[in-house]
């Protein structure tokens, strides 16, 4: 339901009209960029992640610059190394065949100045919005749009567009992602290279790009949400066969604010008090090697498990029979540690709709920190006010109203 709202926002408050007159960037694609093929059938965004590049270096110094930049496919570009604007879920929801928006940032700041300087441009582009599930697999592969504009000390310009002199691969950690999948990340491959080749012309959009109007999505902090409540669980009692899953056997109960810890074989259930679209955040530690799985819910079963409920397990599990299909196979987190301490991990190409999240690892885990951070086009700076009353239910109608935004 969370993420049915969200693409309604996306699609109500972006519009635009043609633009970049002059220009003509191309879509480019990586070679080897896998295809939807058999993922079809198992409802998988395929596997890997597009990456771009360029080199572009300064004819003289520079005053001004911009980049101006959209995919098929949720992307994020990069300066030297940093990340442009703020935005996430980029492009954002859209009619798949006929339009895609694209954001123009100023990245002045971002780009080395003195003449002769080199400046990288970089992309990751995943599958969202455009090979997916949530597109209905309508393109082949994920694909990078943009052009770099250059103001020089006397006056000129120079625009960098994507097309085949730009290199491209496949690689890095993040190993799959998907609107509906979630993410399949390895930090041990964060400084894996590229294998770069020359990137491809994709043909396959042959609507508008349009410039990205109004609110886009961000992440909102400030309503970060905290544990309220989480415990450990391991076996179950009061199962029947066919007709009741039985209830958990809780091992260990956490205070807010408590490390969580987590062991193999146990699963780790947090509630985060409020329903929200939302993606989790944490810094844990645990050896190199040892995969931690989230796996999101709006509800936890209850009763004893009854089947005849419409649980899909035992009481005080987190309920996920709503995913359908994606019930184990997407709509989760996969984040295999690198070992080298505090890890901290926050998903960038996907987002959830959840209360509770149900943990398990296959080695020990300990979560120095935890939370979920809500996803809104609903800025702190549109947030023009507050309404109290006296009346606890008021406040309460108030409050749902808010998070529905």
């Amino acid at each position: 339901m969370k993420q049915q709202i969200l693409l309604g926002l996306w699609a109500g408050l972006l519009v635009g009209a043609p633009w970049l007159a002059g220009a003509a960037p191309k879509w480019i694609s990586a070679a080897n960029a896998a295809e939807p093929g058999d993922t079809r059938r198992s409802f998988l965004a395929p596997a890997g992640t597009s990456q771009f590049r360029t080199d572009v270096t300064n004819d003289q110094a520079v005053v001004r610059a911009s980049l101006t930049a959209s995919g098929l496919g949720v992307f994020n570009a990069f300066i030297n190394g940093v990340q442009v604007g703020d935005e996430i879920l980029k492009p954002g929801f859209t009619h798949g065949r006929k339009t895609k928006y694209a954001f123009t940032w100023d990245v002045t700041d971002l780009v080395k100045k003195e003449a002769g300087a080199v400046n990288a441009v970089t992309a990751t582009v995943s599958t969202g919005w455009w090979n997916d599930k949530v597109a209905g697999y309508i393109g082949r592969r994920s694909a990078f749009w943009g052009a770099l504009e250059l103001t020089y000390v006397d006056g000129t310009t120079r625009t960098v567009e994507t097309d085949e002199t730009w290199r491209a691969g496949v690689g890095g950690p993040l190993l799959r992602a998907g609107i509906f999948d979630g993410e399949v990340y390895d930090a041990r491959l964060r400084d894996a290279p590229v294998e770069w080749t020359a990137a491809v012309r994709n043909d396959e959009f042959t609507g508008e790009v349009l410039p990205q109007k109004g609110a886009g999505v961000f992440f909102r902090d400030d309503l970060a949400l905290a544990p309220v409540a989480a415990y450990a669980w391991k076996g179950v009692t009061g199962a029947e066969a066919n007709v009741r899953f039985g209830t958990v056997v809780k091992t260990r109960t956490f205070a807010p604010g408590e490390a969580l810890t987590l062991a193999p074989g146990e699963t780790l259930v947090v509630d985060f008090g409020q329903n929200a679209a939302a993606v989790p955040d944490f810094a844990a530690t645990a050896a190199a090697g040892v995969t931690l799985t989230i796996r999101p819910g709006e509800m936890l079963n209850d009763g004893n498990g009854e089947r005849a409920r419409g649980n899909d397990g035992p009481a005080g599990s987190v309920y996920r029979a709503n995913l359908r299909e994606l019930k184990d196979a997407g709509a989760r987190l996969d984040y295999t540690f690198a070992g080298t301490g505090v890890e901290t991990y926050r998903p960038a190409y996907t987002f959830f709709g959840y209360r509770y999240a149900s943990l398990t690892a296959t080695g020990p885990v300990t979560l120095k920190s935890l939370r979920s951070i809500p996803v809104s086009s609903i800025t702190p700076a549109m947030e023009r006010g507050t309404l109290t009353t006296g009346v606890p239910e008021v406040n309460r109608l108030i409050r749902n109203i808010r998070w529905g935004q």
